[in-house]
């Protein structure tokens, strides 16, 4: 396209999480809530932020995303939220308040 240039990722596929990829549940373990997927027992929450953290790194400027309905990346998958991490990469306040609806 003549403005916009496309990078499509599937996190998911990037970490091996399988497709169709295996459920993800809540785990109380240790008196903390754990999100993994029930096939491998991944903390999927954790291996995500890196991956988002390492991806946002190495792509350069990035003005907006297309998500996937219930995507793993919806942030009630994240606690705490990765909140900073938007502004940290230079997205506006008003991407990452439309991205945490």
């Amino acid at each position: 396209m003549e403005y916009v240039d496309f990078l499509p990722v599937c996190p998911e596929v990037e970490l091996g999480l399988g497709i169709p990829r295996g459920p993800v549940k809540i785990v109380l373990e240790n008196g903390e809530q754990r999100r993994v997927q029930s096939t491998s027992s991944r903390d999927v929450p954790e291996v995500m932020e890196t991956f988002c953290t390492d991806f946002l790194n190495s792509t350069g400027d990035i003005n907006g995303f297309v998500l996937k309905y219930r995507s793993l990346m919806n942030p009630t998958f994240f606690e705490p939220p990765l909140e900073g991490l938007l502004e940290v990469n230079h997205v506006d306040s008003h991407l990452r308040d439309v991205l945490w609806r």
